[in-house]
């Protein structure tokens, strides 16, 4: 008969793959890291990650960027200009940047401004 075959994969089982759909580079679980690959295997050529972009590397580039910007305590909606996002998609980040420990949010009137906590600078600092 005609149709397709599928093969089911058992409840549980992770995909056989560990790249993410959509584009290269290493997973880690289902939490896809984008440039892993490039920050494990090190190199001194012409296609080494410049060192302040590795901290770009394992969080991605706007949760990078947000941490970097609080050192100036901006507002959300500074942040998210600076990093070239939404507010929405900035405050966002920052739930997960606060859940971590690396910023607070400070409310001062109608602003939310975002502060670099010790642990968030001891990670900025890290020598490259």
């Amino acid at each position: 008969m005609g149709g397709s075959h599928r093969t089911a994969r058992a409840p549980g089982r992770p995909r056989p793959s560990t790249t993410r759909r959509g584009g290269p580079g290493p997973a880690l679980g289902r939490l896809p890291l984008p440039g892993l690959g490039r920050l494990a295997h090190r190199s001194t050529g012409p296609h080494a990650p410049p060192a302040q972009d590795r901290l770009g590397l394992v969080l991605g580039p706007v949760r990078a960027a947000l941490p970097r910007h609080a050192r100036r305590r901006p507002s959300v909606s500074e942040a998210a200009g600076r990093a070239h996002v939404t507010v929405s998609t900035a405050t966002s980040h920052c739930d997960r940047l606060a859940r971590s420990g690396l910023l607070r949010r400070l409310r001062h009137g109608r602003e939310v401004r975002l502060c670099l906590t010790d642990d968030g600078a001891a990670l900025l600092d890290l020598p490259a």
